[in-house]
């Protein structure tokens, strides 16, 4: 088989979300947050990453994350980073997945409001 055969039978690739130049900045950034916070980096690392945040065109912002097995997930948000951190403005819970015997992928959908910016987190607990 040529060369042409072979490309025309594979698949196209997909996007190399590895080579993003923003998740190092990222990560260190949920470290340092959550150091800062009292809580260490490693609670960090073992929160549930999101996979995709993502802005839809009307509606809102869609939010995935993967869950594991047996652990309750609480999917938070903020409009001030800064003072939830300093614990003057609480995170609203947007959403709790509860411990199921599986895991899952969770697809939450966070309505547009009219505050300038929101952040987000997950807090797991066993």
């Amino acid at each position: 088989m040529d060369a042409r055969s072979a490309m025309a039978t594979s698949p196209p690739p997909g996007p190399d979300l590895s080579r993003n130049p923003w998740l190092p900045l990222l990560r260190a950034l949920r470290i340092a947050l959550f150091t800062a916070a009292g809580m260490g980096p490693l609670v960090a690392q073992n929160l549930a990453p999101f996979y995709l945040i993502e802005r839809t065109l009307d509606t809102g912002v869609l939010l995935h994350f993967d869950t594991l097995a047996f652990k309750r997930y609480q999917l938070q948000s903020t409009t001030n980073l800064l003072a939830s951190i300093n614990g003057t403005l609480p995170w609203t819970t947007i959403y709790t997945v509860p411990p199921v015997p599986f895991v899952n992928h969770y697809i939450v959908l966070d309505p547009i409001t009219n505050a300038p910016a929101k952040c987000y987190r997950i807090v797991v607990s066993p």
